[in-house]
């Protein structure tokens, strides 16, 4: 399947959207992606927030093959996105469920901001990490970018760790990893490497991988009444799912639930392979940092 590379700008603060409602990494998209960049807002409010940067950066993506999709919600990305794409028109959608499997390998939320305040900012993100693993791929991973000290007044590290989501490493946002930063993107103000705003805060992109314990919600397939029935035999996680088969009592076995249980060892193959990648995703990462 074509590797799909969302880009997620929940920007719903008049200053946020001003600014980076348009920051695109096509840049330093592997030319055998696939992108899906979305925004926030309806293509209108873009054209009138944006006007001077809209087009331009529209057809960069188009340029790069990227289908554009507009208002996704990060809070909602599953039923935003199908909803955004069922505006489409019978051509495009053909186009787009063609290139795209409904999984993502990478989801990227840029700067997130929703104008209000630390509290609203806090719920964003736990609403982001809790419901992004149903359009990841099982060895997908998350790239946050966020400044200052967004990170702890927003409680990310709390909310990844409820959502089952682990901090594999963090890159600095700057002009040696990004330089569609200055090529592309060209701010104005606000900018100077590895640096956010003018009291510069240093900005990194966090990047989050999901674990073993992620609850079996987290599979696409799964529906509400799907996980009641679960949670009832007391299968919570993906990995309980994976191992379900050895609790069976006999072979008459409803076939959608051994479909699950593969879906469910297919994942946890492919979340560990995930985990054997990781040391060398971080050596070949220039100027790197982690924790």
């Amino acid at each position: 399947p074509i590797p799909c590379v969302p880009w997620q700008s929940q920007t719903s603060g008049q200053y946020q959207r001003r600014v980076h409602g348009l920051f695109s990494p096509v840049e330093f998209t592997p030319e055998d992606s696939y992108m899906v960049a979305t925004s926030f807002d309806c293509e209108e409010k873009l054209q009138e927030l944006h006007k001077e940067k809209l087009e331009n950066h529209l057809k960069i993506l188009r340029d790069h093959k990227a289908t554009i999709l507009h208002e996704v919600d990060a809070c909602q990305i599953e039923e935003t996105l199908e909803a955004s794409i069922r505006k489409k028109s019978p051509e495009e959608k053909e186009i787009i469920r063609s290139r795209w499997s409904g999984h993502f390998d990478l989801v990227w939320i840029q700067l997130p901001h929703t104008g209000g305040t630390t509290k609203t900012n806090s719920t964003m993100i736990q609403k982001f990490l809790s419901t992004v693993g149903r359009a990841l791929k099982p060895n997908g991973l998350v790239f946050m970018t966020l400044y200052g000290m967004q990170v702890d007044h927003w409680k990310v590290t709390q909310h990844a760790q409820a959502a089952e989501m682990v901090h594999v490493f963090k890159v600095p946002f700057n002009t040696s990893i990004y330089p569609a930063i200055w090529t592309r993107y060209n701010p104005k103000v606000g900018f100077s490497n590895s640096y956010f705003d003018i009291l510069r805060h240093p900005c990194d992109t966090f990047v989050f991988a999901q674990t073993e314990f992620t609850c079996v919600s987290k599979l696409k397939t799964v529906d509400s009444k799907i996980l009641s029935g679960l949670r009832t035999v007391k299968i919570n996680t993906i990995a309980d799912l994976a191992e379900a088969d050895r609790r069976l009592l006999s072979n008459d076995v409803d076939p959608k639930f051994m479909r699950l249980i593969h879906q469910a060892k297919e994942w946890i193959h492919n979340w560990l392979e995930l985990l054997s990648k990781v040391p060398g995703l971080i050596q070949s990462l220039p100027l790197a940092r982690w924790t």
